[in-house]
């Protein structure tokens, strides 16, 4: 995970989100950080076998004259050197990558961590799960069936998209997660916090 955007202010930024959306509401925060949502395998095989091919190429049509072992030797390391290599970077893996497929990869993985984290299992049904992929540069925000039922779709649904834009444009941890306090001015007008709420999920950042 890039520690350019996981700084010790975006950390705070992000602990200070949650707090500030529990205090005044009954919901329970997780905000979770991923570096991708997938393995992109595919995009380094893609590189390779291209690089793996050019060289051949060249090497048969090169005005010069290469020994036989070339053939064999050469492309697959140039292949693997470019595959590793271009392979790693997050704006040619977004590239490669066709963006409904990367849709369903954040959309999978937040799935999977909304029931990892267990948000599912507060008393209340009130868990929020405010997912975050850098490499696909998306976000997914999940909310259990306590807040689906009373919170106001549209002033949600705008919250939301205040928090996707923010990562579709690369913005920083800190702006986002401004952003994500937003949630809590939804959710305080429908879900207030009781007299003696228990904080039933951590506040710590998962990354």
């Amino acid at each position: 995970m890039p520690r350019s955007y996981l700084t010790d202010s975006a950390r705070k930024a992000f602990t200070e989100a949650i707090t500030r959306c529990e205090v005044c509401s009954a919901a329970e925060i997780v905000v979770a950080v991923r570096g991708r949502a997938h393995s992109y395998l595919h995009v380094n095989l893609i590189l390779g076998m291209v690089a793996a091919l050019a060289t051949t190429a060249f090497l048969l049509y090169s005005p010069w004259v290469f020994p036989l072992w070339s053939f064999l030797v050469d492309p697959p390391i140039v292949g693997a050197l470019i595959g590793g290599g271009l392979g790693s970077i997050t704006g040619v893996r977004r590239v490669l990558t066709p963006a409904s497929l990367r849709a369903r990869w954040v959309e999978r993985d937040a799935l999977a961590t909304f029931a990892e984290k267990r948000v599912a299992d507060t008393s209340g049904r009130t868990g929020v799960l405010v997912y975050i992929a850098l490499t696909e540069r998306r976000t997914a925000v999940i909310a259990d069936r306590g807040v689906r039922d009373v919170v106001p779709a549209g002033p949600w649904a705008e919250a939301v998209a205040c928090i996707e834009r923010v990562a579709a444009g690369g913005g920083d941890g800190a702006t986002l997660a401004r952003e994500i306090e937003r949630l809590g001015d939804c959710l305080a007008p429908v879900l207030p916090r009781a007299a003696g709420d228990l904080n039933e999920l951590s506040d710590e950042l998962s990354c």
